[in-house]
């Protein structure tokens, strides 16, 4: 039932935004602009996606060996996918992890170890994304505050928010305990008004996951670094599709870091909005950030390119994906 409800909110949103952009845009000029870009750089942008989905999976590969659960890189990337394609469809991404532990347990990994292993795969993908967002936040703050200080209090939310689950992360690097007695005295203070007797093994249990992962990535720094350079290259290939749309589009005069800032900047905005894959937050946040540079009523075209390359390309590929693993599945079955 909740896989049914998931994929009838999801249809609605698709619908809804759909409709909100067709509502306010002459959307029988897509064709036309389609058939204007330039293929190689829009080939570029989706070159992008695909080394973003490498570079998660190369992510996931290495991590497994940290936990002696080695996974090979065919076996990674459909894994990765496959969590690309459940996050895509499921609010707050949260079906990503599930289903990924539940595939790497079919490839004898325990769920123990799979989790340790996402739990690592989140902790160095949120703090690189984070760090690299606030970087371009301070490297290029004349450029965004003059440009785009509507924004800034939406930009600013959206790290302030994931700062704090960075501070976190940092915490718990250097002393759990901190982090277990703030988060105790949080417990008792909400029992005060609410029991949340129900709710305290299970963030403890989290808990304990996180500090045996943090552990993990103490124990091999120099594994922690090279997996920290992969995170980069994966996020700067995500970030770095909307400066290639762009450039696509016929447009320049804009330097590669400034839209890659400007888009960091998004992805920080609206990273926890609880609609799937930020539906509808994410179309808003793209015309609003961007509109100063998709110039002559190019905005919604590029933010339609965006979305396909970034967003429904997931969908795609990583619905397919899905699809044959589960017949082959089922075709083992079968035999068996």
């Amino acid at each position: 039932m909740n896989k049914k409800l998931n994929y009838i909110i999801l249809l609605l949103l698709i619908v809804g935004t759909g409709w909100v952009i067709v509502n306010n845009n002459d959307i029988s000029k897509f064709p036309h602009i389609i058939s204007r870009i330039n293929k190689l750089y829009f080939g570029v942008a989706m070159l992008c996606m695909f080394l973003n989905w490498i570079s998660g999976s190369l992510l996931l590969k290495n991590i497994s060996g940290l936990v002696n659960s080695k996974l090979k890189l065919k076996k990674a990337l459909s894994i990765n996918l496959i969590g690309e394609y459940y996050s895509c469809i499921t609010p707050f991404s949260s079906g990503g992890q599930p289903a990924q532990v539940y595939y790497m347990l079919k490839e004898n990994i325990p769920i123990g170890k799979s989790t340790s292993i996402l739990m690592m795969k989140f902790i160095i993908y949120q703090t690189v994304v984070t760090l690299y967002s606030i970087t371009m936040f301070a490297i290029r703050w004349e450029y965004i505050s003059t440009n785009l200080s509507k924004t800034l209090p939406f930009i600013c939310t959206g790290i302030i928010i994931n700062g704090v689950v960075i501070i976190g992360i940092f915490m718990l690097f250097f002393n759990d305990s901190i982090v277990r007695n703030i988060l105790n005295s949080i417990l008792k203070f909400i029992n005060k008004f609410k029991n949340m007797g129900k709710y305290e093994k299970k963030i403890n249990e989290i808990l304990d996951e996180y500090i045996v992962s943090i552990n993990k990535l103490k124990e091999d720094i120099g594994t922690t670094i090279k997996l920290s350079i992969i995170a980069i290259f994966q996020a700067t290939c995500y970030f770095g599709i909307t400066y290639f749309v762009y450039i696509s589009l016929g447009l320049k005069g804009t330097s590669a870091m400034d839209v890659i800032a400007i888009q960091s900047l998004l992805y920080m905005a609206v990273s926890f909005v609880p609609t799937p894959g930020t539906l509808g937050a994410s179309e808003g946040a793209f015309h609003i950030f961007f509109s100063f540079l998709f110039t002559n009523g190019l905005v919604v075209y590029a933010m339609l390119l965006w979305r396909i390359v970034s967003y429904y390309s997931c969908i795609v590929v990583g619905g397919i994906v899905t699809l044959l693993v589960h017949l082959k599945d089922s075709t083992k079955k079968a035999i068996a």
